[in-house]
């Protein structure tokens, strides 16, 4: 008798397979939810109809492409080869399925936002997963969880290609009234959510925030008609206008300075202005008492490119796109370089991402950056970039200005510093950001960050 995994399985084990692998995702569904969303029997009823529908959505993909796949392999021919080829379709989908739900809660559970275009930009662009700042245990235990979601996945297959007699109807659930709660499910939680947006009822509004792809029904004409008055979608939007750049506005009107000033623009990653005290960094504090300190700075946005596209630019950070879009750099550096500055500019990351090598620093020379990546711990590369920074300065055409910039990485979490520059103890010794429970570890971590 031959092994059940040498031949093409029947459509019911494949079913039996994503019955499987929809019982794992209905688990790591259900896992994105909060007690706070299981505290009313409401909304607890609404969660529970949309986890086990969307962890049906989710797999929906993975069952049509199986489905699809295995009806060409039985047209090329049952072998070992095509039964193989079909466990690596089905497995792999379905595996890939279960790793973006798992990201995607990673995502959701630090930053409060799902897998989106900014996410997908940070993986595909150069430098961008290494921004993160992700520790070695970090990324061990992201591999080992995802390895642990594939073989699940690999288990469920053989599971259910050794489940015997599962061609006997009377083993195998009624597929039409399985189908049949399914859109009963789905067809009440979007019910319930219109109703919901319709009288603004807010606990269900704020669950289905945690849903990834959760695709919101209301009922707005009907609304209307039954004379609730639904808020306006988007009514304070800001529209935009679709047209060349205007950037300057004017023409600007520059007079060269008899003796330019040299330029030295210093950038910690993260940095909070509460950080600028004499315990903490007294030598910054001391000259920031001899200097200009601007102290009623309003924020050009919460992200990386944001805060140094405000800097450079002096515009809102929502500006950044259509700049990067134009690749036009600021109106200070096109100046800069007019009066024959000399440039040496300092990163520990990559200029790639975020991406200040076409906008920021789009009309720079590449011999003038000088990214150091990868390798030594964050604050080794900060103190190389300091020591390259500080060899150009001496070795400088004294005859004419200069400008250099560094952008400091040790300050971006993970946190990253030598032991003997620790100031506030007791701290995390390793931040792992899939393990670490935020709530009950902030002591510890605003210590490191420290």
């Amino acid at each position: 008798m031959s092994c059940p995994w040498s031949r093409l399985p029947s459509s019911a084990r494949l079913n039996l397979f994503l019955l499987l692998s929809w019982a794992i995702a209905v688990v790591q569904v259900f896992l994105f939810q909060t007690s706070r969303e299981f505290g009313e029997t409401v909304v607890a009823s609404w969660s529970l109809a949309t986890t086990l529908t969307y962890a049906g959505f989710y797999l929906l993909p993975t069952a049509l492409l199986a489905h699809l796949g295995l009806r060409l392999l039985r047209i090329r021919g049952d072998s070992p080869a095509a039964a193989l080829a079909m466990g690596l379709i089905a497995v792999g989908l379905a595996g890939l399925t279960q790793v973006l739900l798992f990201a995607d809660r990673l995502i959701y559970g630090m930053y409060g936002f799902h897998i989106n275009g900014f996410v997908v930009d940070l993986i595909l662009t150069p430098g961008g997963v290494a921004s993160l700042g992700a520790s070695r245990s970090t990324e061990l235990t992201a591999t080992a969880i995802v390895l642990a979601l594939i073989a699940m996945q690999a288990g469920a297959w053989l599971l259910a290609l050794r489940t015997p007699q599962i061609h006997t109807p009377t083993r195998m659930p009624r597929w039409r009234w399985v189908l049949a709660g399914f859109l009963a499910l789905t067809v009440s939680e979007r019910i319930a959510y219109g109703y919901s947006a319709m009288v603004h009822y807010e606990p269900i509004l704020f669950a289905s925030e945690r849903y990834p792809l959760y695709l919101p029904m209301t009922f707005g004409k009907t609304a209307r008609k039954l004379g609730f008055v639904a808020a306006a979608d988007n009514a304070d939007s800001v529209r935009v206008r679709h047209g060349a750049l205007a950037y300057p506005r004017v023409a600007l009107e520059v007079v060269a300075p008899q003796k330019p000033l040299n330029i030295v623009w210093l950038v910690a990653e993260s940095l909070r202005f509460d950080m600028l005290e004499p315990k903490i960094m007294p030598e910054l504090w001391a000259f920031s008492n001899t200097a200009l300190r601007l102290e009623k700075h309003f924020s050009g946005g919460n992200m990386t490119q944001m805060g140094v596209f405000s800097m450079f630019y002096g515009l809102y950070g929502n500006n950044w796109f259509p700049m990067l879009s134009a690749r036009r750099a600021p109106v200070l550096m096109d100046v800069l370089q007019q009066q024959d500055y000399q440039f040496s500019l300092h990163t520990s990351q990559r200029f790639t991402y975020p991406a200040f090598d076409k906008t920021v620093f789009a009309n720079m020379r590449p011999q003038d950056l000088h990214p150091i990546e990868g390798g030594a711990p964050a604050w080794q590369r900060d103190v190389q970039n300091i020591d390259n920074m500080l060899g150009f300065i001496d070795g400088r055409t004294p005859t004419r200005p200069f400008m250099t910039y560094m952008f400091f990485e040790s300050t971006h979490a993970n946190y990253d510093f030598p032991e003997q520059a620790a100031i506030a103890r007791p701290y995390m010794e390793d931040f792992n950001y899939i393990t670490t429970d935020l709530a009950a570890g902030i002591a510890p971590i605003k210590n490191r960050y420290i």
